[in-house]
C-alpha cells in the first residue's frame, strides 16, 4: 500500500486554524553555519523508513531535516537527485539522536548534469531519533527528490560475562521496531547449571510486562510473540532459580510489521502563493494509538501549536502537518488579527493497494 501526501496544496480541504490574537515569536527561519556555510532551516517533517520526499530548495541556502526513529540495530540509508534543469548539486548528512555526524556525502555536481548522492548503509547504535538532513550548494535552488529506507533489526543476542549466582538476578538490552513481535529465550550457557525465569520486560513509554514463571522451569525460558508496541530499547530481567552458579545466554528474533510506503510532497509547487520558499512545516507520523504532534526546537511561528489524534483516528501511521498559512485580518487588509495555520493531512491525500 502507497500512501501520497499532499499536506499544504492550496484550495484543498485542508483545515485552517485560526488564533485571535497576535503571535509575537520569532520567524522560524533559523542561520547557522555547517561546514562554514549558512543555512536556513524551515522542514523539520518525520518519515518512517520507506518514504520519498519531493522538495524544494529555495532559497538556496535553505536546508531540510526528515527526523526518523530507529531502534538500535536498524539499517538505514539515503539517496537523493535534484530534479529540472538547474537542479542544486545536493548534500545529505545523517546524524545519530546525539545530533553526531554519522556520514554525509560529497557534494553532487549542479546544473543539467546533476547527478544523485547516496550515503553508505549505516547501522544504528543507539535508539532514538536519527536525522537526515538535505541542502544544496549554496548557489542553484530546484526541486529534488529524497528516498530514505530504513530496516528493523531482525534478532540480538547477548551473553554471560560471569556467573549468576542463585537467586541473582541480571538484565540484557536489545533494540526493537515499533509494533515487533519478538520470541525471547534465555537459557543456561553450554555445561552451565543455570535456571533461568524472565521476570519481566520494560521498555519506552512506560512499558512494562510481567513474566508468569514457566510451567517446568529448565535450562531454557521462552517467550513467544511477545508485541512491543514503539520503537526503541527494551530490558528483559531474569533469575537464576537453580542451586548452582552458571553463565547464560540470550536470544531474540523480531519480525517487525512493514510500514506502507509514504510519498510526501512539500515542492514549491504545493506551497503555491507568497510563502513558498519562506513557508515552515513540520509534521509528524501518527498511528492508530493516536499521538500529539507538536513542533519543538526552534519552532518559531509554530509555537505552541499541536494536533492531538485521538485513538482510532487512523489505522495505520498518517504524516499529520503543522505549518504557517496567510496572515488572518480584521475588517480590512492592514491590521493582522492573528495567526493562521494550515494543519494536514489534506483531502488530496490518497491510499491504494
Amino acid at each position: 500500500m502507497s500512501t501520497h501526501t499532499s499536506p499544504k496544496r492550496r484550495g484543498s480541504a485542508v483545515v485552517l486554524v485560526v488564533l485571535a490574537v497576535v503571535l509575537g515569536f520569532p520567524t522560524i527561519h533559523a542561520l547557522f553555519a555547517d561546514g562554514g556555510a549558512a543555512f536556513i532551516d524551515t522542514v523539520d517533517v518525520e518519515v518512517t523508513g520507506r518514504d520519498t520526499v519531493l522538495g524544494t530548495l529555495r532559497p538556496a541556502e535553505e536546508r531540510e531535516t526528515f527526523p526518523i526513529v530507529l531502534p538500535r540495530g536498524a539499517k538505514l540509508k539515503a539517496s537523493a537527485k535534484g530534479l529540472g534543469g538547474d537542479a542544486p548539486g545536493l548534500v545529505i548528512s545523517v546524524f545519530d539522536p546525539e545530533d553526531a555526524l554519522l556520514a554525509t556525502t560529497a557534494p553532487a555536481k549542479s546544473g543539467r548534469s546533476s547527478k544523485s548522492v547516496k550515503t553508505p548503509r549505516i547501522t544504528a547504535t543507539e535508539s532514538g531519533t536519527h536525522r537526515v538532513r538535505v541542502h544544496g550548494d549554496g548557489v542553484l535552488d530546484g526541486d529534488y527528490k529524497l528516498k530514505v529506507k530504513a530496516k528493523m533489526p531482525r534478532s540480538a543476542s547477548a551473553a554471560s560475562d560471569v556467573d549468576l549466582a542463585p537467586g541473582a538476578t541480571a538484565t540484557f538490552t536489545f533494540g526493537a521496531g515499533a509494533g515487533a513481535s519478538a520470541t525471547i529465550t534465555v537459557a543456561a550457557a553450554k555445561r552451565s547449571p543455570l535456571v533461568p525465569t524472565v521476570l519481566e520486560i520494560t521498555g519506552p513509554g512506560g512499558f512494562a510486562l510481567a513474566v508468569p514463571p514457566p510451567e517446568r522451569p529448565g535450562s531454557r525460558h521462552v517467550l513467544r510473540g511477545t508485541v512491543l508496541p514503539v520503537s526503541g530499547d527494551y530490558t528483559v530481567r531474569f533469575r537464576n532459580d537453580g542451586a548452582l552458579p552458571g553463565g547464560w545466554t540470550a536470544k531474540v528474533r523480531l519480525k517487525t510489521p512493514k510500514t506502507r510506503k509514504l510519498t510526501v510532497t512539500i515542492t514549491d509547487d504545493v506551497l503555491a502563493g507568497e510563502f513558498a520558499g519562506e513557508q515552515a512545516v513540520y509534521a509528524r507520523a501518527i498511528g492508530a494509538p493516536g499521538g500529539v504532534v507538536t513542533p519543538t526546537g526552534d519552532a518559531g511561528d509554530l509555537l505552541g501549536v499541536s494536533v492531538d489524534v485521538p485513538p482510532g483516528a487512523v489505522g495505520e501511521p498518517t504524516l499529520f502537518t503543522i505549518s504557517p498559512a496567510e496572515p488572518f485580518f480584521v475588517d480590512d487588509e492592514l491590521h493582522e488579527g492573528g495567526a493562521t495555520f494550515e494543519l494536514g493531512p489534506s483531502a488530496s491525500r490518497s491510499a491504494r493497494t
